[in-house]
This record gives structure tokens, sequence and C-alpha cells, in this order.
């Protein structure tokens, strides 16, 4: 993550939103510090050998990610290490209720992620997040309770998996693999759960990105495409937003039924642009899509 984007950005957001946007970004902004004194990262991204820029390219053709075919050696104990400093700091900063807090805290993250299949973590994060969170049902922690352990290990995951996704960049780049139309991270094959339209890029004009939060891949995309069904079909994509917020927007898909957030950077936009910070920004836009009264209209729709 660059962390100096993200306090940037931080800062700007202090000046525009509400106290309790506010709030969440100063909560996640100190789980990644706690993330960064634990040295969550280890020694992964120093030892990973990105493949030959021609596999890379080829891999990109494919559309197989590269780290199914080259994983990453995750560092077992740089993970257990930074699941304890994340959960110490969320639980000293009020981030759950008791029963969460001591849940999450008396759990044997060292045992735990040790029982895991961690060469799994470094070839296929999202089957291996999903299988932790099996494990940690199995060993007693409720359904709610395992999806925050979950959402915790992905987010210490990161901390180990976008040093070598940076060397996926770099190689694809080298490769000349800009415009390639991949759905799903180029990197660890992960979904995306933002995108972002604005000047920049390697074609003309204004250009769409998506962002993966596992690993901190962003890549070309379509302008007019579904990253999640994949339809061109114009007259079934629209954007929305809500009144007075031109800049963040829901962009939908009448033939999957999904959507994705939206980050619009306007001309003469120079906002510090940060994909985690406004991951957390934009979170209010799932509760606005979720709600069954948005299918009526209640957002404003804004055209392309």
């Amino acid at each position: 993550m660059n962390n100096k984007a993200a306090q940037l950005a931080a800062q700007h957001y202090e000046k525009t939103l509400d106290a309790a946007d506010v709030s969440r970004i100063d909560f996640f902004m100190n789980l990644w510090a706690a993330l960064d004194d634990a040295d969550a990262a280890g020694e992964t991204a120093a030892g990973y050998e990105v493949p030959p820029v021609e596999r890379v390219a080829a891999l990109s053709e494919a559309e197989i990610p590269v780290f199914t075919n080259t994983p990453v050696a995750i560092d077992a104990a740089a993970l257990s290490r930074g699941m304890n400093a994340v959960i110490a700091r969320a639980a000293e900063l009020g981030g759950f209720d008791e029963e969460m807090t001591a849940a999450l805290t008396s759990a044997k993250w060292n045992e735990i992620v040790a029982a895991s299949d961690i060469a799994l973590a470094g070839k296929n994060p999202a089957e291996y997040l999903a299988a932790f969170a099996e494990q940690l049902v199995a060993d007693g922690m409720t359904e709610v309770q395992a999806q925050m352990g979950q959402l915790f290990a992905s987010l210490v995951l990161r901390w180990q998996l976008e040093g070598p996704a940076e060397a996926v960049a770099r190689a694809r780049k080298k490769a000349k693999v800009f415009f390639d139309h991949q759905m799903h991270c180029p990197a660890c094959g992960g979904d995306a759960a933002l995108a972002r339209v604005g000047e920049g890029g390697s074609g003309d004009g204004r250009n769409k990105s998506l962002w993966c939060p596992q690993c901190g891949t962003s890549w070309e995309f379509d302008r007019i495409r579904c990253p999640r069904c994949g339809t061109r079909n114009q007259g079934h994509l629209h954007y929305y937003n809500i009144e007075g917020d031109e800049g963040h927007r829901i962009a939908t898909c009448d033939e999957c039924g999904s959507y994705i957030r939206t980050r619009f950077a306007g001309e003469g936009d120079n906002a510090p642009y940060s994909p985690e910070v406004e991951d957390v920004v934009m979170a209010r836009l799932d509760a606005v899509a979720m709600d069954p009264s948005f299918a009526g209209g209640t957002a404003e729709r804004t055209g392309e």
C-alpha cells in the first residue's frame, strides 16, 4: 500500500466527510499501521521471482492469474504475527463487542495458521480464505466470528501479496500488456472491489481501471463493460450516485444484477487518490446498493 497516498487521501476526506466516515478511515489507518509495525510482510516480496516477461504475457492472454502459475511463498510466521497485531489493535480501538473480542483475542493464531494450507494462500488466496473460515468454524467459532477472522486474514495476507503483485505489474508493463479485458485480478485472481474512471492509462481520454483489494493490483478495463459478467450492452449498464456526490457512483448491470463501486475523477480533480481509502469511503454505497428501495431509483441516476 502506498502509505503516503493513503495519508494524503485521509487528510483530504477529513475536510469533506462526516464524523462517522472520518472515524472509519481512522480505524483502518490504525490497522494498517499495526501491520507495518508488526512487519506483517515478512521476507515474502524479496523472495518472489516473477516469471519471464513472455510467460507473463501468455498468462495474461489466457486470463490465468500469475500466482496460479508461480505461487508466492507465504511466510506463516509473519501471517500469524500480523493476525495477532491487527486484532489486538482493533480490540484496543473498541472495534468489537465483548463476545467477538473474546473469540478473536483468545484464538491461537500461530496454531491456526500452521494448520492451514499455507501453500494455497500464495496460489489462490480466495480459495485459501474460504477454507480458513471453514477451519475457524470447525475450531468452534460462530459463522459471524469466522467471517471476521477471515476478514482480518485477508487484510494481513495482503501485506505479503502486494510486493509480488507489484513485480507482476512491472512485468506486464514490460511485456506491453495494458488492456487485456481481464475481469479478475491478473496477479492473484481476486475479484475487483472498485473501479476508477479518470485520466491516465494507455489509451486516450478517460479510462477505467479495476482494483483488487487482496493484492493491491490495478489493471485497465473496458470503459463500457460489466466487470462481473462481461456484457458490453450499453443499454444494460447504468451509473447511480447519491445526490450531491458525483465522484462516488454505483455501476450496475441489468444482465447479471451486480454492481461495482466506482470513483469518478472529474476534470481538474486533484484530490489525492488511494484505493484503500476509497474502499473504506465507498462502503456506504454497499448499503445503498443492497437496500430494496434502491431498485426503485432512490439514488440519483447519472449517464456516461
